[in-house]
Order: C-alpha cells, then sequence, then structure tokens
C-alpha cells in the first residue's frame, strides 16, 4: 500500500496544467502566472513622505529649531512648495517631498508656534529620515512575479500597482461531483430508515468554492453499472471527476470496475492514511478521477489531501503541495501504528507558537467532531503515542478544507 508521499506524488505526476488564458487582475485569484511579471516602473514612483509632519533641510533640523512655516503638501498634491533655508513645509503621509527638503520631521516631534505660521523641532532630524525613496520597494525592470506564483490579495494589490490589469494564467480546471450509492437521499428529503443524507459532495462542492473554482453537481447514481457508467461518462468530460462512495472492496462497490469499463486507468487504489485508505485514483486521456471514500471525514480528508494539490498543479502552481506549520502538543494522542494519521485537532496561536488539542472522534463518520477541529494534526505511520508536549507536524484548515 501507497504511503502519503507516495499517493501524492503518483498525483502530481498524472495531473497536467491547463490551457493558458489572459485575464483581468481581479478575476485571478488562487490562479498560478503563466509567465514572469516585470515592473514597468519604480515603486514608490516618487519620494514620498512616510509620515504626517515638516518637511525641512536636515541643516536647519536641530533640536529646537524654530523654522518658518511656508506651505503645505497634502497628499494627492503636487510637492512644488520649494522649502529654502530656515523654512518647513507642512505634509502629509504619502506627499511627494517637495524640492529642497531632505528629511521629515513627524508632527508629534514639534510643536506649532503663532497658529502653525512658525513650527519648533523638539528632537533632532537625520538626513533621509521618515522619506521613502523613489524606487525603494521595486526598481523598473524588476521580476516581481514569478511564473509559477500564486496569486492571493497581495499579489492582485502589487498587480493593480504596477497598472497591469490583464494577466497570463492557468484557466480553471472544471470539476465534476458524483454521489454514489442508494444508502444516500438528497438533504431535502426525508431519508427512510436505512438511508442518510448526502453530505460529502456538497463538502467538497464548498471546498472547491473557497478556492474559486467552479464545479458541477451530478446527483447521486444508484448502485447499478448502468446507473454509474451514464454519470461516469458525463463526468469524464470535465478536467477532473470526483466520486465519493463505491471504492472499498463490498459487493456493491462498484465504482472501479465502472471507471475501467469507461477506460479509465487506474493509478493506484489505496493509501496508508488514516482516514481514507480506499482512495482510488485514476486518469482517461487527461480527465483526472478521484474515487472517495464513502465517510465524510475520509472523503474530505482525501480530498484535501490529493485533489487539491492536483487542482493547483493544473492551474500551474510551481509548488502545488500543502505548507505545513509545527505545533506543540496539549493532550497525548495514541493510534495503532500502520498508516499516517490525520488526526483532528485544534490549534490556538499563544506564547509564540501554535498548541494543539487533540479533538476526540467517534471515526470517519464524525462530522460533528470535525466541526469542533481547525486542523489536522499529522501522527507518523509508526508512532503509537504522541505524548502531550511533543512538537507535531499541523495542516492548518484555510483555502482547500
Amino acid at each position: 500500500m501507497l504511503t502519503v508521499d507516495e499517493a501524492l506524488d503518483r498525483v502530481l505526476a498524472a495531473a497536467e496544467p491547463l490551457a493558458v488564458e489572459e485575464v483581468p487582475f481581479r478575476e485571478a485569484l488562487g490562479r498560478a502566472l503563466c509567465r514572469d511579471i516585470v515592473a514597468g516602473e519604480d515603486l514608490p514612483p516618487f519620494d514620498r513622505s512616510a509620515m504626517d509632519g515638516y518637511a525641512v533641510r536636515v541643516a536647519d533640523g536641530t533640536a529646537g529649531a524654530v523654522l518658518e512655516v511656508v506651505g503645505e503638501v497634502p497628499a494627492g498634491r503636487p510637492g512644488n512648495v520649494p522649502v529654502g533655508s530656515g523654512q518647513a513645509v507642512r505634509i502629509m503621509t504619502g506627499a511627494p517631498i517637495p524640492p529642497g527638503a531632505d528629511a521629515v520631521q513627524m508632527v508629534e516631534l514639534t510643536e506649532a508656534l503663532d497658529g502653525g505660521r512658525r513650527v519648533r523641532l523638539v528632537r533632532p532630524v537625520a538626513e533621509g529620515e521618515n522619506i521613502r525613496r523613489r524606487g525603494e520597494d521595486l526598481r523598473q525592470g524588476t521580476v516581481v512575479l514569478c511564473a509559477g506564483s500564486p496569486i492571493r490579495s497581495t499579489e492582485t494589490a502589487l498587480l493593480a500597482s504596477l497598472g497591469i490589469v490583464h494577466v497570463p494564467v492557468r484557466r480553471a480546471p472544471r470539476v465534476a461531483l458524483l454521489s454514489t450509492g442508494d444508502e444516500i437521499v438528497e438533504p431535502e428529503r426525508s431519508p427512510l430508515s436505512h438511508q442518510i443524507r448526502n453530505s460529502n459532495a456538497y463538502a467538497i462542492e464548498t471546498i472547491l468554492r473557497d478556492l474559486g473554482l467552479p464545479s458541477e453537481y451530478l446527483g447521486i447514481a444508484a448502485d447499478s453499472r448502468e446507473a454509474l457508467a451514464g454519470s461516469i461518462r458525463r463526468g469524464l468530460r470535465s478536467d477532473m471527476l470526483c466520486l465519493t462512495g463505491g471504492v472499498s472492496v463490498g459487493g456493491y462497490d462498484l465504482v472501479a470496475e465502472a471507471l475501467r469499463g469507461e477506460g479509465v486507468e487506474i493509478i493506484f487504489h489505496r493509501v496508508a492514511v488514516k482516514p481514507g485508505k480506499p482512495l482510488l485514483v485514476g486518469r482517461r486521456e487527461r480527465t483526472l478521477v478521484f474515487g472517495l471514500p464513502g465517510n465524510p471525514l475520509s472523503s474530505v480528508c482525501d480530498f484535501a489531501l490529493f485533489a487539491v494539490p492536483a487542482l493547483r498543479k493544473m492551474l500551474g502552481w510551481a509548488d502545488p503541495r500543502h505548507q505545513e506549520v509545527a505545533g506543540i502538543l496539549e493532550g497525548e494522542v495514541r493510534q495503532k501504528p500502520g498508516r499516517e494519521w490525520y488526526c483532528l485537532a485544534r490549534a490556538v496561536w499563544r506564547d509564540g507558537a501554535y498548541r494543539v488539542e487533540p479533538v476526540p472522534s467517534m471515526g470517519s463518520a464524525d462530522i460533528v467532531a470535525a466541526c469542533k477541529a481547525n486542523c489536522f494534526a499529522v501522527v507518523p505511520a509508526e508512532t503509537a503515542l504522541l505524548p502531550a508536549g511533543s512538537s507535531v507536524r499541523l495542516l492548518l484548515w484555510g483555502k482547500g478544507f
């Protein structure tokens, strides 16, 4: 049986970046750039004040100096009021530095005199103090964002600052969702005594929405080869097909056989992970297929661990894997060794570290316990006990969970 790392390697090898398109920068959130972005101008574009205060000459900036206020420069106006010997100009944050000035004394270190016509400096001022120089953040011609970089709110702000209003990115993957099994009904229906309501498809749909990706819900396929085959054919028109249920080894677990019947090559079936052992991954042409277990935690865990990185690869991310952080356990964790365990946990940042409390759970169907968690604590496969106080790997929930 494959380890988590081995399985993820195979998933990422099977996932292929999608076609390139140009989109408005405001619509590129979560996508990855397909080429380097080069700055066409300096940032900041001019010398500007970092504080509200007074633009002065350092030669006049001694403690106790009284200077004549000869003008004011608010943000958004030209800084064309020159500063001569013995003079100062009232200036606001972000305003251009007027000619002759080589420092800004913050207003808190000054005292206005004669109704603001003069100003006293309480403390000496150093050359360049509180001035943000042109090009200090970024020089024209510099590569500012590399191909493969995902676009977040910060990258969006930088693109806007540089006037780059269209960017080349990979198109968004189309994901089809298919639930399977006679034992599930839609949430609006009253289940019979032997049925439960469908939750897996809607959990995954929500993860995709959080990632900014579209999805198509194909409904529930009955436990018959004919019903499965028809729904699978529809789903294989997408870039990714995710099925939930029917991937174990029971007599009515028909997904693997149905997928093979539609020409899907099975890449692997089963992973040494808890929850989520029955995971099936396959591919037909460029369509990647995930057969997710029917239990809610198993389904969400497998989708998060394997399908989300695959989607990032399709989007062109240079590094599509999840980023882990370290935490400190505040309660012990025990398991039967053999599979890497993604244990439900709640992490709180306190005293300079993530403090991690395991969340008790009744098993892979316990979605109630998951609502009390905000991360997975990763317990290595060979580890039977992690005592309180141990360092533990954490996969924090956020985008993609």
